[in-house]
């Protein structure tokens, strides 16, 4: 592929980067699944001690991390930028 040479239309590039992409796509969504089922387990388990709107803001708290990790791979893919995941 020459530098010169000119981009896809947007609807090809999507399609293409999203196929391309689509194996490290579910691996970041298996990623993003263990802490949201630690959180989840977390909160059953708390659900009975505690009072419900520390359990409401729970998730928020924890998974925060995790979203920015998710938001960072993803823009860089769309950006196809390296992204190590």
């Amino acid at each position: 592929v020459s530098k010169d040479e000119p981009q896809k239309a947007a609807f090809f590039r999507f399609f293409q980067l999203y196929f391309r992409k689509f194996m490290n796509l579910i691996q970041l969504n298996l990623l993003f699944l263990v802490p949201a089922a630690v959180v989840g387990f977390l909160i059953y388990l708390f659900s009975r001690l505690t009072a419900q709107p520390f359990l409401v803001n729970l998730p928020v708290i924890l998974l925060s991390p995790f979203w920015a990790g998710m938001t960072f791979v993803t823009r860089n893919y769309a950006r196809e930028e390296h992204a190590f995941l």
